[in-house]
């Protein structure tokens, strides 16, 4: 049955929700480029090296010591809470025979490891944890061949927003919404379902991708999904586009207004740019989100994490080591010197002044080592 549209309400709300969405998106800037950091981090990117050696010197050493500081807490987070037994009970159903116990049990078991697939969740939200300070995980239900099946899925810290920002739970929370970024196919589901608007593919612009994500992309070599798309597409005709090949720059928000809850979805890439596409009554009483802050404090929502803490360990270490490096490798050979020459000052390590009370070109001798 499809939803019905709050069409009254789509139409005084629409646009001053997605001037609100763009104002906290600006709000939260800093808060990113903090996050950024903690992903450079992670990645083993050293942007802010201390210690910078010629030219000629080797490449220097990138040994991601605060990575792997972080990863060990990972790890042990993962198994605590992942157990290693089944953690749900056939105790309703103890008059019922053993066979459909046993069912029962193998049904449950296959639910929480391969639909919703828990480990891989649970991985995600304690790494996210560590990085970022903060994970959120989304709840629901999917259709799949007609077959209903619970869903849980880990949310980009950089793609969710909470307002206001002095909250410390999503249930004190007025406003709360997820960027998304959907194919045309996807989308024409939506639609099916009475969720969204009817939307054209040929409304639809190149979505503007975020920063934070083509900048995370960049780390590792790769651009945005779009990028140097759009000729090939051409290149094949517009049966490829009228079939799914666009992509629906858009905004899950969930709004309580007065006593009731409602969801507000927002297209961005359109021809006449940001549109209210969807504005219905939540069926639930709270949103589909589940949110964990580490170091929680009253009256605020982002705090520091635990890689910032040990941001430093990767720089201090590459640049000791690098700095012995340089050391070593300045005089690489042996040193021959006459016995009867002054040596009282001579210490066998990088950049030592040795001092000679006459020419020490003809005290001392350096030989290559073969």
């Amino acid at each position: 049955m499809p939803v019905q549209q709050q069409s009254q309400l789509k139409q005084q709300l629409g646009g001053i929700l997605a001037e609100q969405a763009v104002a906290i998106r600006q709000r939260r800037r800093l808060v990113e480029e903090r996050w950024l950091k903690s992903r450079r981090i992670w990645m083993g990117i050293d942007l802010e090296r201390r210690f910078t050696g010629a030219d000629t010197d080797t490449t220097p050493y990138n040994i991601p010591a605060a990575r792997r500081a972080a990863e060990r807490t990972v790890v042990r987070g993962i198994k605590l809470l992942t157990p290693n037994v089944k953690w749900f009970e056939m105790s309703p159903l103890s008059e019922a025979a053993d066979v459909n116990k046993a069912n029962v049990d193998k049904y449950m078991w296959y639910v929480l490891q391969k639909i919703v697939k828990t480990r891989t969740n649970i991985s995600q939200l304690v790494r996210s944890l560590v990085i970022y300070g903060l994970c959120h995980q989304k709840t629901g239900l999917v259709i799949r061949k007609g077959q209903v099946w619970p869903t849980q899925r880990v949310v980009d810290p950089f793609a969710f927003y909470i307002f206001p920002e002095t909250v410390s739970s999503l249930s004190e929370a007025e406003v709360v919404f997820e960027d998304v970024l959907v194919s045309y196919e996807q989308y024409r589901t939506f639609m099916k379902r009475g969720l969204v608007d009817p939307l054209s593919s040929d409304d639809l612009t190149k979505p503007e991708w975020p920063y934070h994500l083509t900048e995370r992309l960049a780390y590792q070599g790769i651009t945005d999904p779009t990028a140097n798309v759009a000729d090939r597409i051409e290149q094949v005709g517009n049966q490829l586009h009228q079939v799914g090949a666009g992509f629906v720059s858009m905004s899950e928000m969930w709004v309580v207004r007065e006593d009731r809850l409602y969801q507000v979805y927002i297209a961005w890439n359109t021809a006449r740019g940001a549109k209210c596409v969807g504005f219905v009554e939540s069926a639930y009483d709270e949103p589909l989100y589940r949110s964990t802050i580490h170091r929680s404090v009253p009256s605020e929502t982002y705090t520091n994490s635990m890689l910032e803490d040990i941001a430093e360990l990767s720089s201090l270490q590459n640049d000791q080591i690098n700095k012995f490096q340089k050391a070593v490798d300045w005089e690489q050979g042996f040193v021959a010197a006459l016995a009867d020459r002054r040596h009282d000052s001579w210490k066998m390590k990088g950049q030592a002044v040795w001092l000679f009370g006459d020419d020490p070109r003809q005290a001392m001798q350096f030989m290559q080592p073969p």
